[in-house]
């Protein structure tokens, strides 16, 4: 856009619901804040122009939440404006939640004029700070809890189990001037929730002129530039500077009114003015990074002078305190509890060697791994005890450095009489070879809060198994040259696998190849569009669409052989039933099912591939392309 813009000539780009950029930029993950103040420049050439609405917006920032700007200065308000923003300060509770004021004594005395508002709020949250114990509204702190919901954190009243909104209605720095408590409260306020940005070009920002952006009569973003290094040579006298700032100025079309500063501390020039030259100078050479704006009334359109006193006009910046008009569609919460209850300290989820579970980590440079799992591994696996239901492996790194941890699944007298001693003779042989450094037998500790809890863990863990023993075979392939598909595709096939099997309710589907919708929407849905990383989808999109497909029931081309075929086939059983039951369990379930297929997906990643965040990325991207393509052709017909 910068780049046509410039090309064009013109100075702005203009914004419309239905632009291009607009589509493509829109994000929908998390949720707006309950409430949000937003800074703007009002600019109207008179009160008369400003009522009949020939005006215009320029934004300067946003903080929330709404009543926070106005803070200390809320008494100066007169009671209907005070009644009314308190009105609008208390409705911004979401479902149901106990809002609190937070209080307490900033760590820098001399901030404590900032710190003075008025109780906005019926309750309050002191910290570090005095506060009659006995008044009903005030809350302990050492009553309240912390609660895991499905996207945040929450602070819950343990004696009810009715959430906590704890709220600050100043604008002191958090980390400097918030006790760590009241910092963390007012941080979990915000959890999960998506903050207001400013205009951002991303990459292009480093270009010498970026036009101005501007959505209806609101400037979301300035024309800015960048100044030329020789206007930053502070050795050239004033006229060569002059001279070079007059042949800059004429090159990039720049106005003679100009904002001369960094972030929110600058200072406006006139270059028509006397002495203003050479302020502009002074501003520049004070630092490197600088930057020059247009000034908010060329941006908008509109002079700066609907705001008079007897010295004239005065600039204008209004504080819009906005709130969400409608309730947002958040996950319910759990329902209060009757009593006051805390919970004890997990530890009865962990298996401690010489239980059920034989745990052990084999560590190894990232390089031999697959050496270790496609040459080695089987050989393990060929002489388990017939008790072992199910076993599985990772990927790990820690401070030792890398290794594969295996996990068996089986009663203690198998695993210590009969599996122990097998694994000791394989773990001796290798390290004699030199293929392990350490071999460690440690506890295993199932990850509840991101399966299920309790009642899904071992669903959960023959998912893991059916994978492992997918993902080994594709290893194997892979090493005996029976198969040349690239490790992308094939993650990026398992990847679309799982989400349709996960999704299957068990049904008939409706569309060809008994395949279901819900897989495909949900990769559409919850694997963001990620430009730089969907041209590895453009790059190879007829072998991808061979290989990946969301909507194929059974096993296709990814997965050739008939020992390949049957574990792809198992795996998608297992996930199948797995995605059902956590949509059984409900609220009994400790994590949301897009979570839990989330972690499904970057195991396999990581099992298939290894630990590589970049070529996880790619991956997703991949399967999210295949989705888009095949939903595509079957809403077309084909």
């Amino acid at each position: 856009m910068a780049q046509q813009a410039l090309l064009d000539g013109g100075s702005e780009v203009v914004l419309t619901d239905d632009h291009p950029a607009v589509r493509r930029l829109a994000r929908d993950d998390g949720w707006p804040p309950a409430s949000l103040a937003l800074h703007a420049r009002l600019l109207a050439a008179s009160a008369e122009a400003l009522s009949d609405g020939r005006f215009g917006l320029v934004l300067t920032g946003g903080a929330g939440p709404a009543g926070a700007v106005f803070g200390r200065f809320g008494h100066l308000l007169d009671d209907r404006s005070g009644a009314e923003l308190g009105t609008l300060v208390r409705g911004g509770a979401p479902d149901g939640a106990l809002r609190a004021q937070v209080t307490f004594r900033p760590g820098h005395a001399r901030h404590g004029n900032a710190a003075q508002v008025p109780q906005w709020l019926d309750r309050l949250l002191p910290v570090g700070c005095f506060a009659d114990p006995d008044d009903p509204g005030v809350l302990d702190p050492r009553r309240l809890a912390v609660r895991a919901e499905p996207d945040r954190l929450r602070l819950v009243d343990s004696a009810t189990g009715r959430p906590v909104d704890p709220a600050v209605f100043h604008l002191l720095t958090p980390q400097w001037d918030l006790p760590d408590v009241a910092r963390f409260a007012a941080e979990l306020a915000e959890g999960g929730t998506r903050p207001w940005r400013a205009w951002d070009w991303g990459g292009a920002d480093v270009l010498p002129y970026l036009p101005r952006v501007r959505y209806g009569r609101t400037v979301l973003a300035p024309a800015r530039w960048r100044p030329a290094p020789e206007l930053l040579d502070a050795r050239l006298p004033f006229a060569q500077w002059w001279d070079a700032w007059q042949q800059w100025r004429e090159r990039w079309r720049a106005p003679g009114r100009l904002w001369v500063g960094r972030r929110d501390r600058g200072v406006q020039v006139d270059l028509s003015l006397p002495g203003h030259p050479a302020l502009l100078r002074h501003e520049l050479l004070r630092s490197g990074q600088v930057e020059l704006h247009e000034v908010p009334a060329d941006a908008a359109g509109h002079p700066d002078g609907w705001l008079r006193g007897p010295d004239g006009a005065h600039h204008a910046e209004v504080i819009l305190p906005l709130r969400l008009a409608r309730g947002v569609d958040r996950p319910a919460p759990s329902p209060p509890a009757a009593r006051r209850h805390v919970a004890p300290r997990a530890t009865a989820g962990v298996h401690l060697p010489g239980g059920e579970w034989l745990s052990t980590a084999w560590y190894a440079p990232a390089e031999r791994h697959e050496e270790l799992l496609v040459g080695h591994l089987p050989g393990l696996l060929e002489q388990l005890p017939a008790e072992v239901d199910r076993w599985f492996f990772e990927r790990r790194r820690d401070a030792y450095g890398a290794h594969l941890r295996l996990r068996f699944h089986a009663p203690p007298e198998v695993l210590a009489g009969r599996l122990l001693p097998r694994l000791h003779d394989t773990t001796g042989r290798l390290r004699a070879d030199g293929l392990l450094g350490r071999v460690v037998c440690d506890a295993y500790d199932p990850e509840l809060e991101r399966y299920g809890g309790p009642e899904a863990i071992a669903a959960a863990e023959r998912v893991f198994h059916a994978d492992s023993v997918t993902v080994v075979e594709h290893l194997r392939r892979r090493f005996a040259r029976q198969d040349g598909a690239e490790p992308l595709l094939l993650a990026a096939a398992g990847l679309a696998d799982l989400a349709r099997a996960f999704h299957d309710d068990g049904a008939a589907g409706s569309v060809p190849d008994g395949g279901h919708r819900a897989g495909a929407d949900w990769l559409l849905r919850s694997v963001p569009r990620d430009d730089e990383a969907h041209r590895a989808f453009r790059e190879r999109r007829r072998q991808v669409l061979s290989l990946v497909d969301p909507y194929r029931s059974v096993p296709g081309p990814a997965a050739a052989g008939d020992v390949l075929r049957t574990a792809w086939l198992r795996r998608g059983e297992q996930a199948s039933r797995y995605g059902r039951l956590l949509r059984g369990l409900g609220q009994r379930s400790w994590s949301h099912p897009d979570q839990v297929l989330r972690g499904l997906l970057q195991a396999h990643h990581n099992r298939l591939v290894g630990l590589d965040p970049e070529s996880a990325r790619l991956a997703h991207a991949v399967a999210r392309g295949a989705a888009a393509a095949h939903s595509d052709r079957r809403r077309q017909g084909r």
